[in-house]
């Protein structure tokens, strides 16, 4: 009698754990096809699959929408790596413009610039920003403004304007060229401000954009869609190597100038 009991009670235990484990799977699915399914609203919401998209939040309300994947971008589509020495970025808006938080891993941090528009691009450390507004996912902007910080602070400001874009997004802006500047990082009327440091893994900067920036372009304050990419040189091997080139998407190109390649921002 015993032995049946215990029997008996074997078989309710594995009953149990039957149920148990067919449970669980089932909920995993359910969170994987629910991950899965958010997943491609994220894409549907971008309008575009060859370029990487972003949902942007309000600094008040959500955390700061990441980037933390750089890629080497003047590479084949078929061969994309990730960048040597890495950099994160971390993006939100507020009304004013948008608030840009980068951090580039460096073995060596230098740059002998300390004028505002001086060619921090050319043998210096340094984080870029190309942006326009636009107003579908599927413009690649003719017009586009391009924001360089180097390590000492020092900033370059330019606008282009590119024939290898397909959308005519600025017919109002200004000659390409430089914005008008003064000291390391000053160019009034555009209140940018950026702060620069050492960091233990190499160093950082905060960048604020304003959204009057854009005017030119006719788009007003807090526009909901741009396209973007975050760029950077660095030099692994110290200032005496070669320059590596980096970014969030990939432009398969020696240059960052490729419109098409732009990821895409959408402000939420």
């Amino acid at each position: 009698n015993n032995e049946a009991a215990m029997r008996g009670k074997c078989k309710l235990l594995i009953n149990w754990l039957l149920v148990v484990g067919v449970s669980v799977l089932v909920v995993i699915d359910i969170v994987w096809l629910d991950a899965y399914s958010n997943n491609i609203s994220e894409i549907d919401d971008c309008g575009r699959t060859d370029v990487p998209c972003l949902k942007i939040h309000a600094c008040a309300n959500f955390p700061s929408s990441k980037i933390a994947d750089f890629k080497i971008t003047n590479t084949k589509p078929h061969n994309v790596t990730d960048a040597v020495q890495q950099t994160q970025v971390e993006i939100c808006h507020s009304s004013r413009g948008f608030h840009i938080s980068s951090q580039a891993h460096a073995r060596h941090v230098f740059s002998p610039y300390t004028r505002c528009n001086d060619p921090v691009f050319i043998r210096s450390e340094v984080l870029e920003v190309f942006i326009a507004p636009v107003r579908t996912a599927t413009d690649n902007p003719i017009s586009y403004w391009e924001i360089d910080v180097a390590p000492t602070g020092a900033m370059w400001v330019g606008i282009s304007h590119n024939d290898r874009g397909n959308a005519s997004n600025c017919p109002r802006c200004p000659p390409a060229g430089t914005l008008n500047c003064s000291g390391l990082n000053h160019f009034d009327p555009y209140r940018f401000k950026v702060s620069t440091r050492r960091t233990a893994v190499g160093w950082s900067d905060r960048l604020f954009v304003p959204f009057s920036l854009f005017a030119p372009a006719g788009f007003g304050p807090a526009w909901p869609l741009y396209r973007a990419n975050f760029y950077r040189y660095d030099y692994p091997a110290g200032p005496g190597g070669p320059y590596h080139l980096s970014g969030w998407s990939p432009t398969f190109d020696p240059s960052f100038h490729v419109p098409a390649r732009f990821g895409v921002l959408r402000l939420v």
